[in-house]
């Protein structure tokens, strides 16, 4: 890979792990008057996208890469999760950042999950790319599986 390239490739993965370690650590919150009830399904919303985020790395295996490049070698992935969305980890991802912010009754861990899910579509965009250049079945692949993160959505 040319160095402008790698450069690319790891800014991706430099940002998105900037990104998530903000929301995690971010020193500002602002209490909102979440219903207990809302918040214990916000709880359910967490663990639901750490099991996604689980199905999606088992799935991927040696495949799993932060950068927006796939490994050398690696395969496309089609099935369990990917046979939904193009993207279930991001979407797991997602569905964690906002449960946490429901669940903490915290309104910017919700706006910085907006910013999460702006950041994998822009992301998953410049993938996509790469996935089509090295996978000649990714075209109709992605005609198969038409949503990114939400099945039937988005």
């Amino acid at each position: 890979m040319n160095p402008i390239k790698f450069r690319k490739t790891i800014a991706w993965a430099l940002i998105q792990t900037g990104i998530l370690c903000f929301f995690i650590f971010c020193p500002f919150r602002i209490p909102l008057n979440i219903p207990c009830f809302v918040r214990y399904l916000g709880f359910l919303f967490l663990s639901g996208g750490i099991l996604i985020v689980m199905i999606s790395e088992i799935s991927l295996k040696r495949n799993l890469t932060t950068t927006t490049e796939p490994i050398s070698g690696g395969y496309q992935v089609t099935s369990g999760l990917y046979h939904f969305v193009r993207h279930p980890m991001y979407s797991g991802i997602i569905l964690m950042g906002l449960g946490f912010g429901i669940w903490m009754n915290d309104l910017i861990k919700i706006l910085l999950t907006a910013g999460i899910f702006i950041f994998f579509d822009i992301k998953s965009r410049a993938e996509e790319k790469w996935l089509e250049k090295t996978f000649s079945g990714y075209v109709s692949y992605k005609k198969q599986v038409t949503k990114k993160f939400i099945p039937w959505l988005y």
